[in-house]
């Protein structure tokens, strides 16, 4: 059929209307969690412990370590739940109405935090209510927005990830910016207030688009109620256990009487003890999630071979699989054996057991960081106070300046010369080796403030902590973005969303890596604890070096 001249000419594609909504949602996300976090480190050492911190030096370290475990505790929950959100999505809510219910979980915990200023009680609900949000949201956000695409607007996906992602530099940017000198002027009841009333605005930009989103089969569309009602029965049950332990799990650490008898005993533990002991439970509750998650997966397959077992007569037709489409000829299909699966991602299953040593490091970004700084002296630019929290804004600045130089400029000079071409895996080892040098930077500040308060002269300026912030955030630049490319290209496309759910669980594991360093060395110095990071990260980054340089890319 050919075009005549009264036939219509081509509809022209146009750039999907509602992923305006999902970034302007996830901008709203990131400044609310970024703005909490900003200022959470020095409200739990100076408000919330307040006695102890003002009690002499040792009472002040013991309030900084527990700084320090709370907050990586809570950066464990905030990454450990896109296994389970992304799960309860594809399987019973829909990522609409995921994000819509994480986002009152989310809401009504920064809530929490703001009415409840000075009580450890608040502090742990509050927490434990954003973590469950944020994770929560995390995996069904990008995706959600990669399904307002057509065939015929494939050429605006790329610029609208780009777009997302300056939403959450954006978002970050401005909660640094502004959440800490608020708390200065107002009090932390408004600086943990403001981010939860940008989680609400946050929540009604994405409930305005409604109309406008492309919403796949599994959503709630024209369902019976009792669907419905039984849909959030079976999946709230799941998703009730997991916020439970973690409620339990950080009241152990700060009331253990709380619990009851069982709190008693936890509460005369050391803090080794303690820390253990909430792994132990931690790790039993991802194995029962596990367990289910495998019966989940494998009950229907197995249901449908015993009726085929019963009536060998009956044949059911073959459905196409819904990643068909996406897989290459030389792809393992998804009905290979569990062995077969190991094998295609055994090198990724290698890269990944390192990985969560560089998010212990890169974390602490939010805590020992905080805490270092909050002990030099602060400063002023153009009238704009410069301390230990506000500095943390340098972060996405540096983001933004750094990821066009490196992609632009740095990583096509590299190609050209013929002794270092810029792979995945050598951005990544070069990432790891400058997060270690950065720790090795803040082992010798720390040392060097120890001995000014030692000597009564006053610390060095606030501003010395950008020298690590700048060589940790190129580390991160090379290592996160080119860390999840690698994985993602190199899994089986069958395999590709299990693989990003394990990256985001690598997060989770790095930051109990912190936890349980911290209550190993509670009689070592900030600078040792410091050095041994640092000293970790040079070791695993010379084992990754010698993985990287003997693995045989899928596409070669």
């Amino acid at each position: 059929m050919t075009l005549t001249e009264n036939s219509p000419a081509p509809k022209k594609s146009r750039f999907p209307r509602s992923v305006f909504f999902i970034v302007g949602t996830e901008a709203g996300e990131r400044f609310s969690f970024y703005g909490m976090r900003s200022i959470l480190t020095l409200y739990i050492i100076y408000e919330l412990m307040k006695d102890l911190s003002a009690s002499g030096a040792e009472g002040l370290r013991a309030a900084e370590d527990y700084a320090t475990t709370i907050g990586h505790l809570f950066t464990m929950g905030v990454y450990f739940m896109p296994l389970l959100g992304a799960w309860i999505a594809d399987k019973f809510w829909g990522r609409y109405w995921t994000i819509v219910a994480m986002s009152l979980f989310y809401v009504v915990g920064n809530a929490t935090l703001a009415l409840t200023v000075g009580s450890q009680l608040g502090l742990v609900v509050g927490l434990s209510l954003i973590a469950f949000g944020s994770g929560g949201i995390k995996p069904c956000v990008s995706s959600f927005m990669g399904e307002q695409f057509s065939k015929d607007q494939s050429n605006f996906i790329a610029r609208a990830f780009g777009m997302f992602y300056w939403a959450i530099n954006f978002g970050s940017f401005f909660a640094f910016l502004l959440i800490p000198v608020i708390k200065d002027s107002v009090g932390y009841a408004w600086a943990f207030g403001i981010p939860g009333i940008t989680m609400g605005l946050a929540t009604l930009i994405f409930v305005v688009g409604t109309a406008s989103y492309k919403r796949n089969s599994g959503e709630w569309i024209n369902e019976p109620a009792a669907t419905i009602a039984k849909r959030v029965a079976s999946s709230s049950v799941l998703y009730g256990a997991l916020p439970a332990w973690f409620f339990c799990a950080l009241i152990m650490l700060v009331k253990p009487q709380m619990l009851g008898p069982v709190g008693q005993w936890v509460g005369g533990m050391n803090a080794l003890g303690k820390t253990l002991f909430v792994a132990g439970t931690g790790a039993a509750a991802f194995f029962a999630v596990l367990v289910i998650f495998a019966i989940a997966a494998f009950l229907p397959k197995f249901l449908g071979n015993l009726a085929k077992e019963a009536h060998p007569e009956s044949t059911l037709p073959k459905m196409p699989s819904s990643d068909s489409v996406l897989v290459e000829k030389d792809v393992p299909a998804p009905s290979m054996t569990l062995g077969e699966r190991f094998r295609a991602i055994r090198g990724i299953l290698l890269l990944f057991a390192v990985i969560p040593v560089f998010w212990a490091l890169f974390d602490q970004m939010a805590t020992t960081w905080v805490i270092l700084g909050g002990q030099m002296t602060a400063t002023s630019l153009f009238g704009y106070p410069i301390n230990t929290e506000t500095m943390q804004n340098i972060n996405p600045i540096f983001v933004m300046t750094l990821i066009p130089i490196l992609s632009f400029f740095i990583y096509p000079a590299l190609n050209r010369t013929r002794f270092f071409k810029t792979t995945p895996l050598r951005r990544m080892t070069v990432g790891m080796v400058l997060a270690a040098f950065s720790f090795v930077i803040c082992g010798w500040l720390q040392t060097s403030v120890d001995a000014s308060i030692a000597a009564g002269t006053p610390p060095m300026s606030v501003w010395w902590m950008a020298l690590p912030y700048f060589v940790l955030t190129i580390g991160e630049v090379l290592f996160s973005a080119t860390g999840l490319e690698f994985a993602f290209s190199q899994a089986p496309a069958a395999m590709r969303s299990t693989i990003t759910s394990l990256w985001n669980l690598t997060t989770t594991v790095g930051n109990f890596l912190v936890v349980l360093v911290v209550a190993l060395t509670v009689n070592y110095t900030a600078s040792d604890r410091f050095y041994f990071f640092a000293a970790l990260m040079l070791a695993v980054a010379v084992v990754f070096g010698l993985f990287s340089a003997c693995y045989k890319y899928k596409s070669e």
